[in-house]
């Protein structure tokens, strides 16, 4: 795959609540540093941000951060402190408003002019749907949400709500976190490839 001269914004958004254990965790952060190491990360090409949540949403870095530093946004990432004392929930609608009324702005890196696709790591069953489905209703009507659900316990009608149509498109599933690394190819091509997505990555424990 040829990522060369493709112009996103990238803001990643990664779930540390308690239903990850340690272990399930650490594919977790290793799954969003290969997926950031899979970039053409520059000034006038990708830009990435990670901002984690559980209940709350917990800033890493942001957009213009690491315009032109790949090696500090993988270390950056790799050396991530989960916050014990505020993960005991899943609140998925507080980190999709900060990424859309903070991240996505050009105070903070975001280029008007460059599509924008937003990664979201999580278990998969927002602790509050009603709000989750509002901020999702939120962004403008082009952004493409992609869903990859992983587990076997999902919520599907929600995984449905999020995804955009048409779900074979758009909807993907693995079984575990250990199958997080041979989808990362496959979502760095969706990112070379369309216009304006957005990733929602779904993980049951």
């Amino acid at each position: 795959m040829n990522c060369a001269f493709k112009r996103y914004d990238i803001p990643i958004i990664l779930d540390e609540s308690n239903s990850i254990d340690d272990a399930e965790w650490m594919l977790a952060v290793q799954f969003v540093k290969a997926i950031i190491g899979a970039l053409d990360v520059g000034s006038d090409t990708f830009r990435v941000s990670l901002t984690t949540f559980a209940r709350g949403r917990f800033p890493q870095f942001g957009l213009g951060d690491f315009i032109n530093d790949l090696p500090g946004a993988q270390t950056a990432t790799m050396n991530i402190m989960r916050n014990t004392t505020m993960n005991f929930a899943t609140w998925t609608d507080t980190a999709l408003r900060f990424v859309r009324t903070m991240v996505l702005t050009g105070t903070n890196g975001d280029r008007q002019d460059v599509p924008d696709t937003v990664i979201v790591v999580t278990d998969g069953v927002s602790g509050r749907p009603v709000f989750t489905a509002s901020e999702r209703n939120a962004y403008p009507p082009e952004t493409r949400f992609i869903v990859v659900g992983i587990g076997g316990n999902l919520n599907v009608t929600e995984l449905e709500l999020l995804a955009s149509e048409p779900h074979e498109d758009n909807l993907f599933y693995a079984e575990t976190f250990g199958d997080l690394e041979r989808l990362v190819n496959q979502l760095v091509s969706f990112a070379c490839e369309l216009t304006l997505y957005c990733v929602y990555i779904f993980v049951d424990v």
